[in-house]
């Protein structure tokens, strides 16, 4: 337990560490502190799984990382830590709302530099409950990757970026469903080929859905890809393209978007068959 104090920790684990695990145990933290904090230390040295932890409220902050170990040149650390997973998996966070989750957590999706990622799905619905269901997605893709309807919805908790080499195929009939204000960002390719009878959706996955909910799908840098009947809702923008890359949009929608539809600021865009909608606002544009 942190105790009271402007910069006290449950448990801080730092860069020379052999291991850390922890099981079937309580960390917990007062006021604005830490509950858990890595500090340079090998991802694969640490795991944290079947316990609770519990910082102050759930709007503070519960995980951070700090790889360049309060260094503004960032001593190099070998191996390279940047985006490795660590496992906090089959905790209890105080809360069951991933969103909420997510914003406890700093790591390398909040910008961290050579920060590894807190893999922290799935987590538990109590104290001494069980795993909360659902297919969650999150952090960088950097192998080829298929979401099958079998496992439909995709829940995404945090940004989701297709990384250069990288493709992202998406069957018939799925369903992703961003929980927050997120991005799915591709700078590798993404292929999206629905079906009338089954086309894939990407939504907001809030009870209430609405215009602006989540970001939408970037193609950044010389990303890629084709969607075919597909249908995006709820988004800023339904889909954007600053980069180099081409994208091809057949037979599908776009609408209920804060800002465009579609925005092209770079690259080249096919558009055959669909339905790009301009949306309630003051300067919405399809």
């Amino acid at each position: 337990r942190a105790n009271a104090g402007t910069s006290t920790i449950a448990l801080r684990i730092y860069l020379g560490a052999d291991g850390v695990t922890v099981t079937g145990s309580r960390l917990e933290a007062t006021g604005t502190n830490y509950v858990v904090r890595l500090e340079g230390v090998t991802p694969t040295l640490v795991s944290i799984t079947g316990s609770q932890l519990l910082a102050a409220s759930p709007t503070s902050r519960t995980v951070s990382t700090d790889y360049c170990l309060g260094s503004y040149g960032c001593t190099t650390i070998s191996p390279d830590p940047t985006g490795q997973l660590v496992p906090f998996t089959n905790n209890w966070w105080g809360t069951a709302d991933p969103v909420a989750i997510s914003a406890q957590i700093y790591d390398y999706a909040d910008g961290g530099y050579r920060a590894p990622l807190i893999d922290f799905t799935p987590f538990l619905d109590g104290p001494t409950g069980n795993p909360v269901p659902g297919t969650f997605v999150w952090g960088p893709i950097s192998a080829n990757t298929t979401w099958s309807a079998a496992q439909s919805p995709y829940l995404m908790v945090e940004d989701v970026t297709v990384l250069p080499g990288a493709t992202l195929t998406l069957d018939a009939g799925v369903t992703v469903q961003a929980q927050g204000a997120y991005t799915l960002e591709t700078q590798g390719t993404l292929q999206a080929t629905g079906t009338a009878a089954s086309p894939i959706s990407f939504v907001s996955g809030q009870a209430s859905p609405a215009a602006g909910q989540w970001t939408g799908l970037y193609f950044t840098g010389s990303g890629g890809g084709t969607l075919t009947q597909t249908i995006i809702q709820h988004a800023q923008y339904g889909v954007q393209l600053t980069g180099t890359g081409t994208v091809s949009l057949t037979n599908s929608t776009i609408e209920q978007c804060s800002s465009s539809a579609v925005y092209v600021n770079n690259g080249s865009l096919t558009v055959s068959g669909s339905t790009l909608r301009a949306n309630a606002g003051t300067s919405t544009i399809a």
